[in-house]
C-alpha cells in the first residue's frame, strides 16, 4: 500500500480526463481540491494552485467567454482544448496526496480515491483495452490494428479511405499518413448534426449528406448515384464499423480485410 503516490493517483485521473461524460465529476473534484487548498495550503500552494485556477475558472472557462468561442469563433469541436491551459489531473492528484499524508494513510486513501474516481467515471481501467505497448502516438488499438490491415491489403504509398467513425478521422492520420481522408473531420461532425439528414441524403444522392446518410445512418439513398460520386471522390476503400451485405451484393464493392472493430471494403469498377 505504502507504494501508491502522485503517479498512481495521476494515471487514475488521466485514464477518467478527457472521455464522454467525465467533464462534471472531474470539475467537481477540482471545484472541491481549489477550496482545501485555499483554506488548508500555504502560501506557495495558494500562489501556485488556487489562484491561477480561480483566473482560468472565471476569465476563460466561464458561459460569456464560452458563448463567443463557440457561437461567434466557431470553437465548438476545440473547447475541451481550454481546460488543459491549468493543469487540473496534477492539481487533483497532488491535492490528492497531501490529504493522505496528512492523514498518515497514504495507501488506503489512495487506493479508496481511485476507486471512488472509477465509479464517478462508471468504467476501470479493465473495462477496455487501452493502448498497445509499442504505440509511442497513443492513438486508439483499433486504430493501430485498422493500419496494419491496410497495409497488408494495399502496398500503396497513399490510399483514398471514406471511414464512418468519426473519432478514428481525427486519428489515423497522426498515426499513419498513408490515410488519405475524403472527408474532413469537422465537416463531418458539422453533418451528422444536421437535423434534416435522412431527409437530404434523399434529395441530394451524390453528396456527403448522401455519403453520410447511408453509411453512418444507414438510411435508404439512390444506390447508383452513390456509386458515381463515390467513383467521382476517387474512394479506393469503405471502411465500415459494421458489416454492410446489402451494397456488396451491387457488384461495385467487396470485403478486402476486416478487424476486431472494421470491416474494410474495396471499391472497383463495375
Amino acid at each position: 500500500m505504502s507504494s501508491f503516490g502522485l503517479e498512481e493517483c495521476l494515471d487514475a485521473l488521466e485514464y477518467n480526463w478527457n472521455r464522454v461524460n467525465s467533464y462534471t465529476s472531474i470539475m467537481i473534484l477540482l471545484f472541491f481540491a481549489l477550496v482545501f487548498l485555499y483554506l488548508k495550503g500555504n502560501k506557495c500552494e495558494k500562489a501556485y494552485f488556487v489562484y491561477p485556477g480561480i483566473f482560468y475558472l472565471f476569465v476563460l472557462l466561464n458561459p460569456i467567454i464560452d458563448w463567443i468561442l463557440i457561437n461567434r469563433l466557431g470553437f465548438e469541436s476545440r473547447m475541451h482544448r481550454f481546460f488543459w491551459a491549468l493543469p487540473i489531473t496534477f492539481i487533483l492528484a497532488y491535492v490528492c496526496l497531501k490529504v493522505c499524508r496528512d492523514k498518515k494513510k497514504q495507501g488506503v486513501f489512495l487506493l479508496g480515491f481511485i476507486m471512488v474516481l472509477w465509479l464517478i467515471q462508471g468504467r476501470t481501467p479493465w473495462d477496455e483495452e487501452h493502448y498497445l505497448t509499442e504505440n509511442i502516438y497513443k492513438v486508439e488499438n483499433k486504430v493501430v490494428e485498422l493500419s496494419k490491415a491496410m497495409h497488408e491489403i494495399d502496398e500503396s504509398e497513399y490510399f483514398k479511405v471514406y471511414i464512418n467513425e468519426i473519432h478514428p478521422n481525427y486519428t489515423i492520420r497522426q498515426y499513419d499518413p498513408a490515410f488519405q481522408l475524403i472527408s474532413v473531420p469537422r465537416s463531418i461532425d458539422y453533418i451528422m448534426s444536421e437535423a434534416r439528414l435522412e431527409e437530404l441524403s434523399k434529395e441530394q444522392p451524390s453528396s456527403q449528406y448522401a455519403l453520410a446518410g447511408y453509411f453512418y445512418g444507414h438510411y435508404q439513398v439512390d444506390m447508383e448515384a452513390l456509386y458515381g460520386y463515390i467513383k467521382a471522390l476517387q474512394i479506393k476503400y469503405l471502411i465500415l464499423d459494421y458489416e454492410e451485405k446489402e451494397f456488396v451484393a451491387k457488384g461495385w464493392v467487396e470485403l478486402a480485410a476486416k478487424t476486431e472493430d472494421y470491416y474494410i471494403y474495396r471499391v472497383f469498377d463495375m
